[in-house]
């Protein structure tokens, strides 16, 4: 087998988090997927991915060979790419969810700018999945499992929830050792939509529901991230939403332990053997400045 077509596989592996929507993404047989990642595994003579009949996940190896393999895949894109002898020039549209697009893309959209000074840009920042066709967008940032495959997507990294509160909370109420203990302290979280107000650990291998009485109740991020500085309650928020107040002091990261799973994000375009120079430009920039950037994130909230 073609050792770019092994690497493809495995990329879509890890990116979609399942074998059997690999083989859909790749429009090969699930049978073709698993006997190439078995392949794989006996030439590199280490485990890349755990299987279970519930789930599947990167083994270490089987994460750095996917990182190795997205470098190289996109190298060879790059090299295969048509050539455009003008000047890119004309609108760029990218989506994002709004507190990644003000703090993460926009400054990056302007790097592109400074690049390729002709083009505009158009930031559509909205928490909701907003259609490529439908709004011209030439990418979008997405986190969490991709609901269409036929999305042509490249993995940037990983986020994970994390657990957090002010130093002076965490002085006056102490801190909690086991998730269980949130249900007694003050907390500050997004709306509910069904059921009770709860936040959801990983626990001894299952996704056990923690019953919360928050403080304060917003549908906004940096609402909660304010009411929290201030000492109001604990917050769980998305690593990159802490990241800042954490490398300032402002916030501490709590159960660290208790994290939840790595959630993938991934910039995605549509599907197709010609796309636009500037789709081509766009996706290609924010891929190598992405992926940057969670490492910087990974190294500065490790896993425990």
């Amino acid at each position: 087998m073609d050792r770019l077509d092994e690497l493809e596989i495995l990329n879509a592996i890890v990116t979609a988090g399942s074998l059997r929507q690999a083989a859909i993404r790749l429009r090969r047989s699930p049978a073709s997927v698993t006997r190439a990642l078995a392949q794989m595994e006996e030439r590199f003579g280490a485990r890349l991915i755990e299987r279970t009949t519930r789930r599947i996940a990167p083994t270490e190896a089987g994460r750095r060979l996917a990182d190795q393999a997205r470098d190289v895949l996109d190298g060879y894109r790059a090299l295969a790419a048509r050539t455009e002898p003008e000047a890119l020039r004309g609108m760029v549209r990218v989506t994002a969810p709004p507190y990644f697009g003000r703090h993460f893309l926009a400054p990056e959209m302007e790097r592109f700018q400074m690049i390729w000074p002709e083009v505009q840009v158009e930031l559509l920042l909205d928490d909701r999945y907003i259609d490529l066709i439908d709004h011209k967008l030439d990418a979008a940032l997405r986190i969490g499992s991709l609901a269409d495959s036929s999305l042509r997507s490249r993995a940037l990294g990983d986020i994970r929830w994390i657990t957090v509160c002010s130093p002076d909370l965490a002085r006056d109420q102490g801190v909690p050792g086991h998730p269980a203990d949130l249900s007694a302290l003050p907390v500050v979280m997004e709306p509910w939509t069904s059921g009770g107000p709860e936040w959801r650990f990983p626990i001894d291998g299952k996704d056990v529901p923690v019953p919360l009485t928050p403080r304060l109740v917003s549908n906004d991020i940096d609402v909660q991230l304010d009411a929290a500085r201030r000492g109001l309650g604990y917050a769980r928020v998305y690593s990159y939403h802490a990241a800042a107040d954490l490398a300032s002091g402002a916030l501490i990261r709590v159960l660290p332990q208790y994290d939840s799973a790595d959630i993938p994000v991934q910039i995605v375009t549509l599907p197709g053997r010609h796309a636009p120079a500037r789709t081509r430009a766009v996706a290609d920039h924010l891929t190598q400045a992405m992926r940057r950037q969670f490492a910087r994130l990974d190294a500065a909230i490790p896993r425990v």
